[in-house]
């Protein structure tokens, strides 16, 4: 993963940095999720079927609840 990041970053013409940025999405954020949901089985979420895209929107929609109780 590191090594698909380094190459983009280091990437100075924008058509290839597109493309790279497009096959890392395409090829390794998909491992990366399974990963974190690897990690998060035998925990609540796991276990009750939530999954971490549940959690964030969760997360996020707590955020901006907080913020408008603060107005």
């Amino acid at each position: 993963m590191t090594q698909a990041i380094r190459k983009w970053h280091m990437e100075k013409d924008e058509a290839v940095k597109a493309t790279l940025q497009e096959e890392y999405f395409r090829t390794t954020a998909p491992e990366h999720l399974d990963v974190l949901q690897s990690h998060l089985k035998g925990h609540f979420f796991a276990s009750s079927g939530v999954t971490f895209a549940d959690f964030a929107i969760a997360f996020f929609l707590g955020i901006c609840y907080d913020v408008m109780q603060q107005r």
